[in-house]
């Protein structure tokens, strides 16, 4: 599979994790953050009120990294 090939399934599995978990979830995600997990990695997800992205792919282990990507942004 090509790179191109690789970030349109990406960008349209989260585009479809957010449309998702904006419909079921009872808590906000207009702080722009959301991450969730597989048995294998944990995907984390920072939108801007600008619409920018930024995605960053964990092992289990990590939590919370809000900040960071925050952090990130700011920079």
């Amino acid at each position: 599979m090509s790179r191109t090939e690789e970030a349109k399934l990406m960008y349209g599995m989260i585009f479809s994790l957010k449309s998702f978990v904006s419909k079921v979830s009872p808590l906000d995600i207009k702080d722009g953050y959301l991450h969730y997990s597989t048995n294998k990695y944990r995907l984390h997800l920072y939108e801007t009120p600008s619409r920018l992205r930024i995605v960053l792919n964990t092992d289990l282990l990590v939590q919370n990294v809000k900040e960071l990507l925050h952090l990130i942004y700011s920079q």
